[in-house]
């Protein structure tokens, strides 16, 4: 499945949620106000700030900066015009016991594969493996998310014989045209950050910074994020773009898998007829 492999000693992988959760705290320590299970259903425009509308009351902000990513529907027209949500995938086995995992994964690792519809994963403390991947639209189900990854895992580690689903869920993203974090201000002087695409868990981090001190006049330097302005993305027709995008690099994956097969073959025969 795999035909080599490299160690990246400079990353790490961290509990998202964890972080999720250490973010609120620290935030709410120094005075933010938190509404979660709180939509935003409408905004609009006062003398000296914004109005949020939410299904139990309102919210008025001097500054209001939109980060919904794949979440945000339309709920600012120009933003939504530059937007593509998408669903991804995820779900974890049940514990798997060290002895049967260690037929697979030694390693404690997370690991990635380098294709362009590749996969994500790492075994966790207790055996179980949690995998990531797949990219559906938001008007389609995905079937089962589990089951979907269950063969995924069966298919690249035979050798674990078939695996119990714990869990499993998804969750959108969003894009831009470019396909780079889209970072700025729009006409009627909300803020944005928008496109993180499956690189959110840094580049929010980096986005937030950036606005903080843009909002407080200490730097301009989210300017940087010019070139990638916001892009019409297709209206209606932009997911189904999306979607030809995706299949196409599951083919291009299929093609180069197939070709190194054909190296790695004439290798062989090369050597046994030396």
């Amino acid at each position: 499945h795999a035909h080599d492999g490299a160690l990246e000693t400079g990353g790490t992988q961290i509990q998202p949620l964890d972080y999720c959760r250490g973010i609120a705290r620290a935030a709410a320590s120094r005075g933010a106000r938190l509404f979660e299970e709180s939509p935003a259903l409408r905004l609009s425009q006062q003398k000296g700030g914004w109005v949020v509308a939410t299904p139990r009351g309102r919210v008025e902000a001097k500054t209001l900066v939109l980060a919904g990513g794949g979440y945000l529907g339309n709920l600012h027209p120009e933003l939504a015009q530059a937007t593509i949500s998408v669903s991804t995938h995820i779900a974890a086995t049940a514990p798997l016991g060290a002895e049967r995992l260690a037929r697979a994964i030694r390693v404690r690792h997370g690991l990635h594969d380098t294709r362009r519809a590749g996969a994500y994963y790492r075994p966790l403390a207790d055996t179980r493996l949690v995998w990531g991947g797949r990219l559906t639209l938001p008007w389609e189900r995905g079937g089962n998310t589990a089951q979907s990854i269950k063969r995924w895992i069966e298919e690249t580690y035979p050798v674990l014989g078939p695996v119990t689903m714990a869990v499993g869920w998804q969750g959108y993203m969003s894009f831009g045209r470019s396909r780079m974090v889209q970072l700025g201000r729009l006409a009627d002087g909300a803020w944005f950050a928008n496109g993180f695409g499956g690189s959110g868990l840094g580049s929010t981090a980096v986005a937030g910074r950036l606005l903080a001190q843009a909002i407080t006049g200490e730097s301009d330097e989210w300017r940087r994020f010019a070139p990638f302005a916001l892009r019409w993305t297709g209206g209606p027709l932009g997911p189904l773009a999306a979607r030809a995008v995706y299949t196409g690099y599951r083919l291009a994956d299929w093609a180069t898998g197939r070709r190194l097969d054909l190296v790695k073959n004439l290798t062989a025969i090369g050597k046994a007829r030396a």
